[in-house]
């Protein structure tokens, strides 16, 4: 009820938003903003800023809540706009560029939202960490994998428990195929919580993927032969063998993921591919 009376209000608003009272607007913002009203908020922000401009005054906090309003209900190139202003205006802050790149990462613009941040790691060192955190997601969501690890490492330095960018450093050297690094990265991280569902899972599902690669190789190189013999058979069935022993580093992890989360087909299909072979 409060928001809906809030709401009906807030049209009113927007009907005199011309000759009203920029301070007012702007209190009727954070009002709107204070009960999570975020549409509301950024409109009146907005409406406060043009009535600040008509009195030929520049309101850095109405311009910015705006930006950061606009890109909570994820209108993100509206959010930029904002954001844009004020660095025209020569008003650049850790604040303004962090929340930049969260709006270039909602529009999937990856390079930009990592040029924001690096603003950030040149000019504000008390906030480079931060930055540094958040290069680590939006280069793996740019599929810049060498870059997501650099920055997991710089931001490693300082905060060695922090398991979420452990994690997206260990996906982004699976994604490298840097095996040995990311199993290494995910140990690590388990070390930290056994209990870390992706982690688990994501370790169970790289080493069986890991031996499957090198079982089914195996099996083509049999199957490539013109004429088997009896002693190639042999070999080969003993190698097979050999191989699948190392599904038992990975039914552990796929066991413990599947008992966190039963429907995970992609688990339950490598835990059942894994047994079979075994028993091969």
């Amino acid at each position: 009820m409060k928001r809906l009376l809030f709401t009906f209000a807030f049209l009113g608003i927007i009907a005199l938003a011309n000759g009203q009272d920029p301070d007012v607007l702007k209190s009727d913002a954070i009002m709107a903003e204070s009960i999570d009203d975020f549409a509301s908020a950024a409109q009146l922000y907005e409406s406060a800023m043009a009535a600040y401009e008509a009195a030929d005054r520049f309101d850095t906090a109405s311009v910015y809540r705006a930006g950061v309003n606009y890109h909570r209900i994820k209108e993100y190139q509206k959010a930029l706009t904002f954001f844009e202003k004020l660095e025209a205006q020569d008003m650049g802050s850790a604040d303004l560029f962090l929340s930049m790149s969260d709006s270039y990462a909602g529009l999937n613009q990856f390079d930009k939202s990592s040029d924001a941040l690096l603003k950030v790691v040149a000019s504000y060192p008390e906030e480079k960490n931060t930055a540094y955190r958040k290069l680590v997601t939006v280069s793996f969501n740019g599929r810049d994998f060498a870059n997501a690890v650099k920055y997991a490492d710089e931001t490693l330095e300082v905060a060695p428990g922090d398991t979420h960018v452990l994690f997206i450093k260990m996906m982004a050297f699976a994604q490298q195929s840097k095996i040995n690094e990311a199993l290494a990265t995910g140990e690590q991280l388990l070390a930290i919580d056994p209990d870390h569902q992706r982690a688990t899972e994501q370790m169970g599902l790289i080493l069986s993927k890991v031996t499957d690669a090198e079982y089914d190789r195996e099996k083509r190189r049999y199957e490539a032969m013109s004429n088997p013999t009896r002693v190639d058979y042999s070999n080969t069935t003993k190698k097979l063998a050999a191989i699948s022993t190392k599904y038992n580093k990975a039914i552990p992890y796929l066991e413990k993921a599947l008992a966190i989360n039963p429907n995970n087909t992609a688990v339950k299909n490598a835990l059942e591919n894994a047994q079979r072979r075994l028993r091969e």
